[in-house]
């Protein structure tokens, strides 16, 4: 498995609705609980900068996407004070902010600068998109919610390009390829 590949595709299926009635049936702890697994196989692959907060940020998220799930609480929250609905994407938004800073680590480590930089500006933009309520909502500058959900949608958006694009590098705990060798003997092994 290339855990890149996992978390993008836990990404999705966090990203993606499919409803009938009330109910999601592309639920987010389904998504929350792949990319859980991928951070585990990614870390036993890998040097993983920030583990600890990695792990308490996506356990978080996991929690509150399972209350969510409950059509009463994800009314409630919709129609709750702005505030509290934005307290709820926190841990996800901040997971997502410091899976990004820990694989530009891991890219720097592994000498790839195009991907040490793009992963740098994501977590960037993650870090935008957490704290960007505060003047939004706290603040009462409505003309940011418009470039704060754009910033956050790019990030996300971002986040899911880099997974698929640097998901099969070995910094990013994709296996090693082995390299085929046209001799006999090495076919014979």
């Amino acid at each position: 498995m290339k855990p890149l590949y996992g978390v993008a595709l836990g990404l999705v299926i966090i990203a993606l609705y499919a409803r009938s009635g009330d109910f999601d049936l592309l639920p987010d702890p389904l998504g929350w609980t792949l990319v859980l697994v991928a951070l585990n196989v990614l870390r036993r692959r890998v040097e993983l900068r920030l583990q600890g907060p990695l792990w308490v940020t996506g356990v978080l998220a996991l929690v509150a996407s399972v209350a969510l799930t409950v059509p009463s609480v994800r009314e409630w929250f919709e129609d709750a004070e702005p505030a509290l609905a934005w307290a709820v994407d926190v841990p996800a938004l901040a997971f997502c902010g410091l899976l990004c800073a820990a694989l530009a680590f891991a890219a720097r480590t592994g000498r790839a600068i195009a991907a040490f930089a793009w992963f740098q500006w994501t977590a960037i933009g993650f870090g935008v998109s957490v704290l960007a309520p505060v003047v939004v909502i706290g603040g009462g500058v409505d003309g940011l919610r418009g470039p704060a959900e754009l910033v956050t949608g790019l990030a996300q958006l971002g986040l899911f390009i880099l997974c698929l694009w640097y998901g099969g590098r070995e910094w990013a705990g994709a296996p090693e390829v082995e390299e085929a060798s046209d001799s006999p003997a090495a076919a014979e092994e």
